[in-house]
């Protein structure tokens, strides 16, 4: 059994999960437009039972390490490049992070976003420049992350 992915491999598949990104971007826009609430743990769940179903076939298909790799990328894909795809979808700046403030934060923003902005006022950061700093730095995790499976 082979236990690595060439970057093309990679990157296949990051572009496979990517697209499971944006339906549900594209889902969850429409809700917003609509004024709807989301539900951020159910499509979370979604999105990870999707994941791990396509991590089984590849476990499957050519062992556990490969499977497991698929399945962190795809983690790292979902941090990377579904809030952006979002944000685009919504007309929202690209980096936009959800509505938080510094004492509190919206029922309507994910666990994620909160903890995001958590950590950056932990920090004494408050400027949007940490978030964006943040989210470059899992694009860049990504990046790194199909170089080296």
């Amino acid at each position: 059994m082979i236990n690595n992915l060439t970057i093309i491999d990679a990157l296949f598949v990051s572009a496979i999960f990517a697209l499971i990104c944006t339906l549900q971007a594209a889902y969850q826009a429409k809700k917003f437009a609509s004024n709807k609430p989301i539900d951020h743990l159910r499509h979370g769940i979604y999105y990870g039972l999707v994941c791990t179903f396509i991590s089984i076939w590849f476990i499957y298909a050519y062992g556990w390490v490969i499977g497991l790799r698929i399945w962190g990328a795809a983690i790292l894909v979902r941090a990377a490049f579904f809030d952006p795809i979002l944000n685009l979808m919504r007309h929202n700046p690209i980096w936009y992070n959800g509505s938080y403030t510094k004492t509190t934060w919206q029922k309507s923003s994910s666990w994620l976003d909160w903890f995001e902005h958590k950590i950056i006022h932990d920090l004494g950061a408050d400027s949007k420049m940490a978030i964006i700093y943040l989210k470059i730095s899992y694009i860049l995790l990504w990046l790194l992350y199909i170089i080296i499976i």
